[in-house]
């Protein structure tokens, strides 16, 4: 295998680089748009929604209540897009001083804020003026008074999670949290526990002593909905070994990366007291502490390699925080979910400027939603964003394979949009094992997440299991017990410190700021699948996401048959950025054909709007990679063009899956195919993390003389999209984002590496190798 020790290298746009969005689109009436008595008889239905939305506020304003009422409307599947959102939102403006549109539940149903008798009767007259506004009203499939959301415990003495609506006024919420308290402990006499999980969302929790008084909160007019309170545990099918793994202690002036472990708190074992900082975190006596899991999660992160006997992440060390966030529990008592989080904020805001990288390895049993992202998901996120962290999670465990039925779907918590969550494979089959070597374990959740996005992001070895006489049999990956003796244990809790591990490697090699983009890109961009993998590929992204990433080194450097370009930039609304002279070489070029593979990774955060559910996402970023034959000069005089330089009608963006052979794609034994090949529709819209794994060698026949013919120029396209909500929000827009391209050549023998940095130089791109604070002369690809 060639040698690996050409750094990757950081690249920019040029100025010319830029453009400005044009005009586009078709303004043709869609052809769901009623007319005539079909239109008459919409009207008539809405018309009885409304009128029982009017009944409710009527009820309230005889009793004096201040609280809003909330029309809850469900729009059409065809009315979906963006483009139709405006037209909708003008049905409901009728009060300049308020949003209307407070909110949207699930990814169809819009929750739109009514505060007086006189609002409502605007709302009635405009859809009676069904003429001039028949899209909106033809968008429409059901308007009918908010009804919350209410799920309850088979067991009436278990905690409630309670929200209440965010009407977006701080004056009207904290009237509504008045209120709701004052039910709870006045009248009701019920102790409640108020958490803030992010600055836009207040859980209650409570517990009933009658279960007569939950019609009281059932009623309750700023009810939003009432959910068994989650519960968190740590699992551990424990074996001792009797393997001796020698002790690693810091280098002297080496400044390790430090880690922080959000765990049941971490033994002072020989092998980990070296490493522990002397300061933690932990809000339990020590008789409320059982630190085995934590220091089994320790363990790994730091001595996976060693353990395995096989380069797993590539890290020799790194400092460790001790965040003891969850106590001692048993089979009957579990953590409730608001009391984790409210640890977890408090390590963290208290070492967030040491500790950037943190390890989340604790789940619950209960399935993230389809329609709608966790409240414990968005709170992670919002402290990533804040303290500019990058959390590792675990996508959770699962028992289905006893009973010989189908994997869970991802834990909540697991739903982190920010976080990179972690799944597990099999490192060894013995014999009751279920899983073959390389493949997803028996235990671990399947994704997708809320909205189709990508979760798991990635996966590494977590261990094996199966049954024998209907019991459990593990095959665990090793670690450390609390008595400093080598055990092995199984969980995806222990396939995610090995990332972590990756991630806080990459950290130490970086001579940069820290950038959890940049990290997580780097990850992602290096994943792939085992190369003896055997799952279709819809299987493969629900159960592996990206893949297992690489170890450290092999993500930082190169071969000389390849070239990993990364670009770190930010695009704002109204522009675009298009590279029209992308450095492809001339020594891709083989019988007049473009030839080779290429990776795209793009990874951003999307701005996030916690009320907006299945639309939480809010931005989006797209990539286009491809290929044209002339560039042309436009005329800027048209009023519908603003850019002078365009590509001609012959371009053609590679990253297209019509353009591919099925018959190839299908075919995936060994080689690209089999282990690094993403089908093109895993690029999905508003999805943060997208990524594009393509053979030009699959083209069909017909598109490869269309569109790999040389001497073809090359291009690269970034451009941004917005939600209506937060466009009506009237603020600047731009999005953050970390792009990595990778151009390989299968034959070892080309120099890929040289010609494009000559390209690089030729059309003025500024580039550098990524700046690395220890850098690598020779290194040997396993």
């Amino acid at each position: 295998m060639g040698k690996r020790n050409l750094p990757v290298k950081l690249f920019a746009k040029r100025t010319i680089d830029d453009r400005l969005v044009e005009a586009g689109g078709s303004k043709s009436e869609q052809k769901w748009i009623l007319h005539g008595q079909e239109l008459n008889n919409k009207v008539m239905e809405l018309q009885k929604g409304l009128d029982s939305v009017e009944k409710v506020l009527e009820k309230r304003q005889k009793e004096n209540s201040n609280i809003p009422v909330i029309i809850s409307a469900e729009l059409q599947n065809k009315a979906l897009a963006k483009t139709h959102r405006k037209v909708i939102k003008s049905l409901f403006d009728v009060n300049n001083n308020t949003q209307s549109i407070i909110g949207l539940r699930n990814d169809n149903e819009l929750l739109v804020r009514v505060d007086k008798k006189e609002d409502m009767k605007k709302i009635q007259s405009k859809i009676k003026d069904c003429n001039r506004n028949a899209h909106a009203i033809s968008a429409l499939q059901e308007i009918m008074s908010f009804q919350p959301y209410i799920e309850l415990p088979e067991n009436h003495v278990d905690p409630l999670k309670i929200k209440l609506i965010n009407f977006m006024d701080s004056d009207i919420n904290n009237a509504v949290e008045h209120d709701f308290e004052h039910l709870c402990s006045r009248k009701l006499n019920i102790e409640f526990k108020k958490t803030q999980y992010t600055k836009s969302t207040i859980v209650y929790k409570i517990i009933l002593d009658h279960i007569e008084k939950l019609k009281d909160i059932k009623e309750f007019s700023g009810l939003y909905s009432i959910e068994p309170m989650p519960e968190h545990d740590l699992s551990l099918e424990e074996n001792i070994d009797d393997d001796d793994i020698p002790i690693k202690k810091p280098e002297p002036n080496i400044d390790y990366p430090i880690v922080g472990i959000l765990d049941s708190g971490i033994g002072r074992i020989p092998h980990l007291k070296p490493w522990l900082l002397d300061e933690k975190f932990c809000p339990y006596p020590e008789d409320e502490i059982d630190n085995k899991h934590g220091t089994a999660t320790a363990g790994i992160l730091l001595y996976s390699d060693e353990l395995e006997k096989s380069a797993q992440t590539g890290l020799y060390g790194c400092r460790i925080l001790d965040a003891t966030v969850f106590p001692k529990i048993n089979e009957e008592q579990k953590l409730d979910q608001d009391e984790l989080l409210i640890n977890i904020k408090d390590a963290i805001k208290r070492h967030h400027k040491e500790v950037k990288i943190w390890n989340l390895s604790i789940g619950t049993r209960t399935e993230c939603k389809n329609d709608r992202f966790s409240d414990f998901g968005k709170a992670l996120d919002e402290l990533e964003d804040k303290y500019n962290i990058i959390i590792f999670k675990s996508v959770g465990n699962c028992k289905s394979f006893l009973n010989g039925k189908p994997k869970s779907r991802i834990s909540v918590s697991a739903d982190s949009v920010r976080s990179i969550v972690v799944g597990s494979i099999a490192h060894k089959k013995q014999r009751y094992d279920l899983a073959e070597i390389n493949h997803p374990s028996p235990f671990t959740r399947t994704g997708r997440g809320p909205a189709h996005i990508i979760k798991p992001d990635v996966v590494h070895f977590g261990g094996n299991a199966g049954v024998k006489d209907n019991n459990m049999t593990t095959t665990g990956v090793k670690t450390f017990s609390p008595t400093g003796k080598v055990s092995s244990l199984i969980g995806t809790s222990f396939s995610t410190p090995k990332v972590t591990a990756i991630a806080a490697g990459l950290y130490q090699e970086l001579d940069e700021d820290f950038d959890p983009l940049l990290l997580k890109g780097l990850i992602i961009h290096s994943a792939n699948y085992p190369i003896d993998l055997k799952m279709s590929m819809d299987d493969k992204v629900n159960q592996l996401g990206f893949g297992k990433p690489k170890t450290t080194t092999d993500i930082l450097y190169n071969a000389q048959n390849e070239m990993t370009l990364i670009m770190r930039d930010n695009i704002s609304k109204g522009q675009y950025m298009d590279i029209l002279d992308f450095p492809i070489p001339d020594c891709m070029i083989e019988k007049g054909y473009y030839t080779g593979q290429i990776i795209v990774t793009l990874v951003y955060n999307p701005i996030l709007e916690s009320w907006q559910e299945g639309e939480y996402c809010q931005s989006n970023v797209n990539v286009m990679l491809g290929s044209y034959n002339n560039r042309v000069h436009r005329d800027t005089n048209k009023k519908t063009i603003r850019n002078p330089i365009g590509r001609d009608d012959t371009t053609q963006n590679i990253l297209t899956r019509s353009l591919y052979s099925q018959k190839a794609i299908n075919n995936e034994k060994g080689g690209f195919g089999g282990s690094e090949r993403l089908l093109i529709q895993y690029g999905g819209k508003y999805h943060p993390v997208k990524k594009y794994a393509i053979d030009l060698a699959d083209f069909k026949i017909t598109d490869k003389r269309k569109y790999l013919s040389a001497p073809r120029k090359w291009f690269l396209k970034v451009e941004n999209l917005y939600r209506d909500y937060i466009e009506g929000k009237g603020v600047e827009l731009n999005q953050e984002f970390c792009l990595l391209v990778t151009i390989k050549h299968p034959n070892p023998e080309k120099n890929i590496y040289t010609e494009v940095t000559k390209l690089l130089d030729r059309h003025n791109f500024y580039h550098s190798n990524i700046k690395l604070k220890h850098e690598v002369k020779v290194h040997t690809e396993r």
